[in-house]
């Protein structure tokens, strides 16, 4: 029996666990409440499985962002491609089409559907148009219509018109020349042209809406229902897949194909797949834990042991996060497998202990006394570890970015029920439980790791060496590291969703892709007003060559004011003396080319009749209709309009939306590329920020607890090195740094510090070669279970996930390397110091 006591702790939490060994019973028994009471408790949270939802909704770029697409549903439309093979726009392409409209109309899925417009509609549209073309004539149309009323431009205006009747005597052509002889209704024809309705990518043939190649249809429409996180989105898209097969199948035989996208398969796809990540990676984590345990300990049941930490720890977060956060992030749960990684650690410390004896005679000893002696050895770096795990999740409470906080929050929670059930109930289930065995485990990791440590490792020079190659390789790769702002690249789309929707994006990218404005007012003319204002700014970077096209209701809705401007004009333009003059140029133009000047005396007498005022309402047909429905929103308090830009990559609407603010206007604009701008200069703003926060807390707390300079300088080190390390090797692969796996970076430093602190401390406080071998197996086996938690996220499909878990199987190996090449460096083996009880 052994004679050695177990060391008295310093601190009464230590004397308090050794007395919890000593009585089982007082340990075991507020565990089992604290299980039931969690389980109630977790049967309330709901998640979030949306990527958006981890964004911080008031950074100024993301509450824009969140804003536009609110109000205007930017993200709940529904677009359907009707293409037939071989291109052709035929007719069993336009039956094809009609019938997929026929029946998502029939379905009740929808409130809106934009595909097809009656020639009536149209032609209804553009008279309205004209019919108060008095209060839409601004400045430059004035100056567009001079150059149109000189005689030399009359006569050659006059000259077209009797070749073209000539050519065609149609009823048709000789009515547009009696309405409009000087043709400045052309002027008016061409503001609908830069409204692009549709989109520079779309166009109308025959009624229906067309890709510009006239090889497509599209279909646009607005689900009564916006996509949503549950069993609503399963429903809608059984449905309309449903009705898309059905459609493809009845006209096979023409080689129709249908793509389709929208906000609720996306949802599905992501919500589906992280599910399925979630199963199959942590599946993948328990497995190849539960097998490196049953090679590494001498009692094969210790492996189902090792894992009680683990459950305990998650169900313990879980049950708070419900109080704290019942809205949890679905990415947040999803890196389950990583916490498994991370909270297993101080199990296996203790269960390796307590299954490989220093002293073989400790197993004739009793169980409690056994396990009184090893607490008594690992719980101050247990209770450090943890802590500084802890601070590294907890830290992330300061981040302004949701998807940390909950993260942050689920991991600090995770990691303080695991370490606290390590601590105080897995000693009681081992007292209970362990017994005297022969068997050697089937891996002799202890005798690998000392071998292969005395060979390669133990020479001063060789360590410096391999620390110094390893910076000089990885310090090209720092050069090298790319950040990546794209949130929607973090959804997982399955292979046919992704399909879909990039031949619907190359068919109609600009409708998809636009930048989107919202100006909003309290008033209906209030915000017309500021639209205008805007529109201005926007035609002056158009001019310049940065934007390649806009969509305003300014050039079709203008403010009250700007119409009485618009009228005051037109009756001032068409002065009696300027009427003159036309006349007088088109007398002569007519008697030139022979045309009777009565037939046009109409066009001369309308010119000045009475012009209603302009309306929402005024434009209640055609394409027009559904130009202002879409890009109006009015409620009581408030009116938001819709503009649509096509910018080049370096467009920065900032500085004017900026600019209008300081004189009261209230404008919202997302555009993708300062969205993602914004998301790169926070992900790296966020990592170096939490990175010195969880520096400065750390360091205070390893000074507090082991106040030795040698030995918080070999803690420390190894963290600095696998920071390098980590960051190098992810700018050699290319691994793009993103919203997720940066802040893995920041937290894998909690992990290095646990190897540190337990390595460190083994050297300090221990003069027994059997102990710092003992400490050394744990870590590594700790290092490996964590690679196999971590790292089964590589496996999974969806992109978040798999970037956390590649990010972290890279930091976790620069982890370990840098702690055993360099903690032995500045911390010498102390003689063991111990009381006798």
């Amino acid at each position: 029996m052994s004679d050695r006591p177990p060391r008295q702790p310093a601190y009464p939490i230590g004397r308090v666990l050794i007395w919890l060994v000593n009585h089982p019973t007082y340990a075991l028994l507020p565990t089992f409440i604290i299980i039931a009471l969690c389980i109630v408790s977790v049967g309330s949270i709901k998640i979030r499985e949306d990527v958006l939802d981890v964004l911080p909704a008031d950074d100024p770029v993301f509450a824009d962002f969140f804003a536009v697409i609110e109000r205007f549903e930017l993200l709940n439309y529904t677009y359907v491609l009707i293409r037939q093979e071989g291109g052709s726009n035929s007719g069993t392409l336009a039956r094809a089409g009609d019938a997929t409209h026929a029946a998502m109309i029939k379905s009740g899925l929808f409130d809106d559907i934009l595909y097809r417009f009656e020639m009536e509609d149209i032609f209804t549209s553009y008279a309205v148009m004209l019919q108060h073309r008095a209060a839409l004539f601004t400045t430059s149309d004035q100056a567009a219509l001079e150059i149109r009323l000189t005689p030399e431009a009359i006569d050659q205006t006059l000259r077209e018109w009797r070749r073209t009747l000539a050519d065609s005597p149609t009823p048709v052509l000789a009515n547009l020349f009696y309405s409009d002889p000087l043709t400045i209704n052309d002027i008016f024809a061409e503001k609908l042209n830069r409204l692009s309705i549709f989109g520079k990518s779309l166009t109308l043939s025959e009624g229906r809406l067309s890709t510009a190649d006239m090889k497509g249809l599209l279909i646009i429409a607005r689900p009564s229902e916006a996509g949503s996180e549950g069993w609503e989105n399963h429903e809608f898209v059984d449905k309309l897949t449903r009705i898309i097969e059905t459609i493809e199948l009845e006209y096979a035989d023409g080689g129709v194909d249908i793509a389709w996208f929208s906000g609720h398969r996306a949802s599905m796809d992501n919500s589906g797949r992280l599910k399925r990540d979630v199963r199959l990676t942590i599946a993948i984590s328990l497995t190849a834990i539960a097998l490196l345990s049953l090679l590494v300990y001498r009692r094969f049941w210790l492996a189902v042991l090792t894992f009680a930490p683990v459950a305990f720890g998650a169900l313990f977060a879980l049950g708070v996060m419900r109080w704290l956060d019942p809205f949890i992030a679905a990415i947040s749960i999803g890196c389950g497998a990583m916490l498994i990684g991370i909270s297993v650690d101080y199990a296996i410390h203790l269960i390796y202990g307590a299954d490989h004896p220093l002293d073989p005679s400790d197993e004739q000893t009793d169980n409690c006394e056994r396990l009184a002696h090893i607490v008594s050895d690992l719980h101050t770096p247990i209770l450090l570890s943890a802590a500084t795990t802890f601070c590294a999740f907890g830290v992330m409470h300061a981040s302004i970015i949701p998807g940390y906080r909950s993260l942050g929050h689920f991991g600090a929670l995770g990691i303080a029920g695991a370490a606290g059930f390590t601590l105080i109930a897995l000693p009681a289930l081992l007292a209970y439980s362990i017994g005297r065995t022969d068997r050697q485990p089937l891996i002799r990791i202890d005798q690998w790791l000392n071998n292969n440590s005395n060979k390669y490792g133990s020479r001063r020079t060789t360590r410096i060496l391999a620390v110094a190659t390893a910076c000089i390789v990885t310090a090209f790769g720092i050069m090298k590291v790319r950040f990546d702002g794209d949130v929607q690249a973090l959804n997982a789309l399955l292979p046919d969703s992704q399909a879909d929707l990039q031949q619907i994006q190359n068919a109609a990218g600009d409708i998809m892709h636009a930048t989107a404005i919202a100006v909003q007012h309290e008033t209906l003319q209030g915000a017309l007003q500021a639209q205008e204002r805007f529109t201005a700014h926007l035609r002056r970077i158009m001019e310049d060559g940065t934007m390649i096209s806009f969509v305003s209701l300014a050039e079709l809705l203008p403010s009250e004011k700007s119409q009485r401007k618009n009228m005051e004009r037109w009756r001032a333009f068409w002065s009696e003396s300027r009427q003159a003059e036309v006349r007088n140029a088109l007398e002569s133009a007519c008697i030139k080319h022979r045309i009777d000047m009565h037939a046009i005396d109409d066009f001369l007498d309308n010119l000045l009749d009475p012009t209603p005022p302009i309306t929402p309402n005024t434009y209640d047909r055609g394409p027009l209709k559904e130009l202002v429905k879409r890009h109006i929103r009015q409620d009581v308090d408030r009116t938001s309009l819709l503009v649509r830009a096509q910018l080049a990559d370096d467009v920065n609407l900032t500085p004017i939306r900026d600019q209008l603010a300081s004189d009261g206007e209230n404008i919202l604009i997302y555009s993708g590329p300062a969205f993602i701008a914004r998301m790169i200069e926070l992900i790296q703003s966020e990592m170096i920020r939490l990175g010195i926060i969880l520096g400065v807390v750390l360091i205070v707390l390893v000074v507090l607890a082991v106040r030795s300079a040698s030995t918080v300088l070999a803690i420390f080190t190894p963290l600095l090195l696998s920071g390098w390390w980590t960051l190098g090797i992810l700018g050699l692969f290319d691994v793009p740094v993103n919203l997720m796996n940066g802040v893995v970076v920041v937290f894998i430093f909690g992990l290095t510090i646990d190897y540190s602190i337990f390595l460190a401390l083994a050297y300090k406080n221990s003069g027994e070669e059997s102990r710092v071998v003992l400490t050394r197996v744990g870590i590594l086996i700790s290092a490996l279970t964590t690679m196999c938690g971590m790292g089964a996220l590589v496996f999974a499909y969806h992109p978040a996930l798999h970037s956390i878990g590649l990010t972290a199987l890279i930091g976790i190996t620069s982890g370990i390397c840098s702690v055993f090449l360099v903690v032995p460096m500045f911390v010498r083996k102390q003689p063991p110091v111990r009381t006798v009880k």
